[in-house]
């Protein structure tokens, strides 16, 4: 059920769903495919799947850099503070004076 939450409150899932819906309404509700028409639908689909991707890409950015602040503080036992929160990572490593 968690799951299925977090699934539905993604912004890239109501952004696909707005870009379907518009351009399925243009198309029946619409009398004719004009040109310019076919080029504003063009323009939201575009749109949408350029806000998805962008999306993808930061979640991507984020989860990269979560593994290399785990696997750094791992691999040299420190503790990294979250930049956004000032929180330390959780790990009991401290920094080992040489």
């Amino acid at each position: 059920m968690e799951k299925l939450k977090q699934k539905l409150s993604s912004r890239k899932l109501w952004a696909a769903i707005i870009a379907v819906i518009v351009v399925l309404a243009v198309t029946i509700l619409g009398e004719e495919l004009t040109p310019e028409t076919v080029a504003a639908l063009e323009c939201v689909v575009g749109a949408a799947m350029a806000y998805i991707f962008g999306e993808g890409a930061v979640d991507v950015a984020r989860i990269v850099a979560e593994a290399v602040k785990k696997a750094y503080s791992a691999a040299y036992e420190v503790v990294i503070e979250d930049t956004e929160t000032g929180e330390e990572d959780g790990n009991d490593h401290h920094v080992e004076s040489q």
